[in-house]
């Protein structure tokens, strides 16, 4: 019994008619009488009642017909993940994002990715949002997660979220003893930051100077990990987006907003409109969309959508 007199089977029974079941097939009507009586002999019992002008089946068909769409329906799925795992061998996705999200939204999303996709690497860039954009112009990268910034015309910005930007010392700062805090706390103690490689820098100076604020810039790090060292240690305090309070590496940190004047960051997906579009690539950037979007992951990590956010993956030169 072949599988393709299976398919046969299940078609026929589907159009209602060997004229059309036939022209489904690309077979003549009598081919395709000729393999349901072929099948039939097989099987020894007949599967249609021939006295009926229309396909009808017998009630043995009737039974053989869901055993049969079962076995047709395995075949298409194994067909379809064996190419799935053939397209996905030795494949890399390269992404780059600014350190603060890695932990919230790259890791979850690429381990839901990698229990379907196993045989795919992932190549994870961490960097400022400056040098994100950077790897996604020159096309280092497939796409780039990062904070809304002035850009090179050959990328594109889709944006999927605003979060707060915090106060946050470490839990057993004389901070954390106050109920409420204002920006003017930055002039009263170190201020650990990353400047040089923080998209934060030019939008946290220019909003606190409209604030009048003007902070103990003390310790300058070259990573994020630099400043959580100072400012765990109660050597400084910093200003942090609130994304980073559900991140282990912050347990014995506090962040407090400032409700009466924020400050905020637009997250967004740097992408080169021109190119390729790769099914792999664009499944988990659809993985990065949908998670960003879900109102468990915003509530999470204390942040609102992007008014212009889109569901499905930025359009793309196909491949």
């Amino acid at each position: 019994m072949r599988l393709s007199t299976l398919e046969c089977f299940v078609i026929l029974n589907d159009m209602g008619s060997f004229h059309a079941a036939a022209n489904a097939l690309n077979l003549s009507q009598p081919a395709l009488s000729r393999r349901i009586s072929t099948l039939e002999a097989d099987l020894g019992v007949k599967l249609l009642d021939r006295k009926q002008k229309k396909v009808t089946l017998t009630p043995v068909g009737v039974e053989f017909l869901e055993n049969a769409k079962q076995i047709v329906a395995l075949n298409d799925k194994m067909v379809k993940r064996t190419r799935e795992v053939g397209v996905a061998t030795g494949r890399t996705i390269s992404v780059g994002t600014i350190p603060s999200l890695i932990e919230p939204l790259v890791i979850p999303v690429a381990r839901n990715f990698s229990a379907r996709y196993k045989l795919v690497r992932l190549s994870v860039h961490e960097a400022n949002s400056d040098t994100v954009v950077k790897f996604v112009a020159n096309g280092d990268v497939d796409f780039g997660i990062g904070i809304a910034m002035t850009r090179p015309e050959e990328t594109e910005f889709v944006p999927l979220f605003s979060e707060p930007l915090c106060v946050a010392f470490s839990n057993n700062h004389v901070l954390a003893q106050e109920d409420r805090i204002g920006w003017k706390v930055l002039e009263d103690f170190p201020v650990s930051y990353n400047s040089s490689s923080s998209g934060n820098w030019l939008q946290i100076q220019s909003a606190l100077r409209s604030r009048e604020v003007y902070p103990d810039w003390r310790h300058e790090c070259l990573s994020l990990m630099g400043v959580l060292s100072f400012v765990a240690t109660g050597s400084s305090i910093a200003i942090l987006p609130k994304s980073l309070a559900i991140s282990d590496l912050t347990k014995s940190l506090t962040f407090r907003e400032v409700p009466d004047v924020p400050i905020e960051r637009q997250i967004g997906v740097f992408y080169k409109p021109t190119r390729r579009s790769i099914d792999l690539v664009d499944r988990f950037l659809t993985m990065i969309l949908s998670t960003a979007a879900e109102p468990a992951f915003l509530q999470r990590i204390g942040s609102k959508p992007s008014g212009r956010y889109r569901k499905t993956p930025p359009d793309r030169q196909p491949e």
